[in-house]
């Protein structure tokens, strides 16, 4: 079916529950017509000949679902990642496949979100597994890199692809956890470990960063969730 728009600068539709709102229409794909609610197949005719713009307004219950499911999911994935051994004899040196997480809520959610999950997941996975001295090393890492690849992604992601944007954020992870670490310890010899963290870094980002654009890509493809 084909639909008129009826407001020349703004239409309403609903989808999973929520709002969003498309605004300049010129020509959309958009929800058959149902009363004055376009559901997903149908078009609107007859908007301003501009260029589409595509704004997204999630309702309170859907983002807070939506930020259980990426926490809890970076909360398991961490404690099954501490379990597994790494073959390296190096202090600091791990996977980092909770960034799959963050990456995800990252281009998908407000950033303050994405604040919220690395908040919660450090702490659970601080007080299940390394004790609460270790809070101050993940809590800091994963702060200033979800920081850093949100700024990436933001300002550059023509520059950066996700791969790139996964790898800078491992960096400055292991950068500030050893930084941390050292003032803490008052040992600067523990610095003497980041030439070999930094290159873990460049290898497990790299790894993180082919599995989150893959999760990206299959997230948008599916109309799961939309872009910021």
């Amino acid at each position: 079916m084909y639909g008129t728009c009826r407001y020349p600068k703004k239409i309403i539709i609903l989808q999973f529950g929520a709002p969003y709102f498309l605004s300049d229409l010129n020509h959309c794909n958009v929800l058959s017509k149902s009363g004055y609610t376009y559901k997903e197949g149908d078009r609107v005719t007859g908007c301003p000949d501009k260029k589409a713009k595509t704004g997204i307004s999630m309702n309170k219950n859907r983002r807070y679902a939506i930020i259980i499911i990426l926490v809890t999911n970076a909360i398991l994935i961490s404690l099954l990642e501490s379990v597994i051994p790494i073959p390296i004899p190096v202090p600091g040196v791990k996977l980092g496949l909770a960034n799959i997480i963050t990456l995800i809520a990252i281009i998908f959610l407000p950033f303050k979100d994405v604040l919220l999950i690395v908040i919660i997941r450090s702490f659970v996975v601080a007080l299940l597994t390394r004790g609460v001295m270790m809070l101050a090393f993940s809590l800091t890492g994963g702060i200033v890199s979800a920081l850093i690849m949100a700024l990436l992604y933001k300002k550059f992601s023509g520059v950066f692809s996700i791969k790139g944007i996964s790898i800078v954020g491992a960096i400055f992870h292991n950068t500030m956890q050893i930084t941390v670490a050292s003032f803490l310890l008052g040992e600067l010899v523990i610095l003497y470990y980041l030439p070999v963290l930094l290159v873990s870094a460049v290898i497990t980002g790299l790894i993180t960063g082919s599995i989150a654009e893959i999760a990206i890509s299959e997230i948008r493809k599916k109309g799961i969730l939309f872009d910021k």
